[in-house]
This record gives structure tokens, C-alpha cells and sequence, in this order.
């Protein structure tokens, strides 16, 4: 993909950052649910008010078709990860709990490549 519009650059630069930050703490050993649901709703939040008004707009048609590809499959991973994070708020035993945390680390990991797909020229 050709230069994206510095507003989109800068918007998935910092969502690449916030995630790598989210899943840092996600993977620590002293993990804390409800401060890491709390980041979670501000990562999301940031998503919705930064990341999904962006549009095609300043992009070729080559570029725009590729850009709203990779832009939907950001929106699917993060609604799935929503739920992947309210499943594992809802874990109790600690099978289950491990099981939830490989799931959401690999959709980070999906995210973030996403992310660096956008930004990386």
C-alpha cells in the first residue's frame, strides 16, 4: 500500500501502541482483570472515536480497496476481542483463564500487524 494520509498513519500508529501496551500488561504476572477491562474500554474508545471516522478519502482506488479490506478485518478482530475479554472476565478455573489469554494474544497479535501493514511503507 502507497502512503496513507498522515491522519490515518497517526491514527494507526497510535492504536498499534496502545495495543502493543494492552497486550504488554495483558502478559505480565501480576495481571489485574478489572484494570486491565478498564484499559480495555479505553483502547476501544480510542478505536471508535479515532480509527473507524477515518475514510477512504485521498486514497487510489487501488489503495482505498485495500485500506477498507484491512480496515474491516480491524473492526471484526476488536469486536471478537471484546468478547474474548468478557469471556475471560467471566473465567474461573485456571485452564479456562490460560486458554482466554492465548486467544486474546493472538488477536493482539492479528491487530498489531494489521496496524503495522497501514503504517509500514
Amino acid at each position: 500500500m502507497n502512503m496513507l494520509p498522515n491522519l490515518h498513519h497517526q491514527a494507526y500508529g497510535v492504536l498499534r501502541s496502545r495495543l502493543e501496551v494492552f497486550r504488554d500488561r495483558l502478559l505480565s504476572p501480576a495481571i489485574d482483570l478489572p484494570t486491565l477491562a478498564t484499559q480495555w474500554q479505553d483502547l476501544q474508545s480510542y478505536f471508535q472515536a479515532e480509527v473507524l471516522g477515518l475514510t477512504a478519502e485521498g486514497l487510489g482506488s487501488a489503495d482505498g480497496d485495500q485500506w477498507q479490506s484491512l480496515q474491516t478485518e480491524i473492526y471484526k478482530t476488536m469486536r471478537l476481542l471484546n468478547t474474548d475479554i468478557l469471556f475471560l472476565k467471566a473465567s474461573r478455573q485456571a485452564q479456562t483463564t490460560e486458554q482466554r489469554l492465548k486467544i486474546i494474544d493472538d488477536r493482539l497479535g492479528q491487530l498489531i500487524a494489521y496496524c503495522q501493514l497501514l503504517t509500514d511503507n
